[in-house]
C-alpha cells in the first residue's frame, strides 16, 4: 500500500512539474498570443539595447477578461534602469526606456541627496519631455537641460499627517528646490493626507509659517 501511494505520489509530482514547464514557456494553447508577445519584445529589446537583462512579465493577453485590452509587459534592466515594452499583436508597441532613463537620472542627481539622508519614503514623480531631450541627446548630462520640470510628492499614510508641519521636512524641500533646481521653470505638488500645497521657481514665502499656511 505504502508503495501505491509513493507512486501515486511521485505521479502527481510529475504531472505538477509538466504543467510548470508548459506554463513558465508559454507552451499552453491559450498562450499562444504571450509567445508572440514575448518574442517581439525581446527580439526589439535585443536589437535596441544590447546589454539590457530580462527581468520579468505580466501576461495580460493570458487572463480571462471580457474587457482584456490584449497586451502584454515585459520588464528589462540595463544599468541599474529598470523600464516595462509593451506588445501586443505580436509587435512592441510602447518602450519606455527612455522614460525610465529620465526619471532614473532626474532621481538621482536631484531628489536622491535630499530624501536619502532624511530616509524619507515619500513617492516622487515627475512629468517633463526630459525624456525627449535624453532620446534626442542620448550621451547627454542632465545638467544640459534647459527645460520645464512638474514634480507631484505623494506622502505615504504613515507620512501623510493632517497637519503638513509635523511630517517635518516639507519646508526644508521648498528651500532645496529654490536652492538646488536649475530647470528654466518647475512646479511641485505635494500631497498630504488632507491637504496640499503647489509651489513653482517663482514662488517665494515669507517663513515657514506662510509656507504651511498656504497648504489648502
Amino acid at each position: 500500500m505504502k508503495i501505491k501511494i509513493l507512486k501515486i505520489y511521485l505521479l502527481w509530482l510529475a504531472v505538477v512539474g509538466v504543467l510548470l514547464i508548459l506554463n513558465a514557456n508559454l507552451l499552453f494553447p491559450w498562450q499562444w498570443e504571450a509567445r508572440k508577445n514575448k518574442r517581439a519584445a525581446i527580439d526589439y529589446v535585443n536589437a535596441n539595447y544590447s546589454e539590457a537583462k530580462f527581468v520579468e512579465a505580466y501576461y495580460g493577453t493570458t487572463k480571462f477578461n471580457p474587457e482584456n485590452n490584449g497586451y502584454d509587459s515585459f520588464y528589462f534592466e540595463q544599468n541599474g534602469i529598470r523600464f516595462p515594452v509593451i506588445a501586443e499583436d505580436g509587435r512592441v508597441a510602447t518602450d519606455f526606456y527612455w522614460t525610465s532613463f529620465a526619471e532614473y537620472q532626474l532621481y538621482n542627481t536631484y531628489i536622491k541627496p535630499f530624501v536619502e539622508p532624511r530616509n524619507i519614503t515619500a513617492e516622487f514623480s515627475y512629468y517633463s519631455d526630459l525624456q525627449k531631450f535624453f532620446k534626442n541627446n542620448p550621451m547627454a548630462d542632465i545638467l544640459q537641460y534647459d527645460g520645464s520640470v512638474d514634480f507631484v510628492v505623494r506622502l505615504h499614510k504613515d507620512e501623510a499627517s493632517e497637519y503638513p508641519r509635523f511630517v517635518g521636512w516639507l519646508y526644508d524641500f521648498y528651500c532645496y528646490c529654490k536652492e538646488k533646481f536649475p530647470f528654466t521653470s518647475y512646479t511641485v505638488t505635494i500631497k498630504c493626507k488632507r491637504s496640499s500645497i503647489r509651489f513653482s521657481d517663482e514662488s517665494a514665502f515669507a517663513n515657514e509659517d506662510d509656507f504651511y499656511n498656504s497648504f489648502r
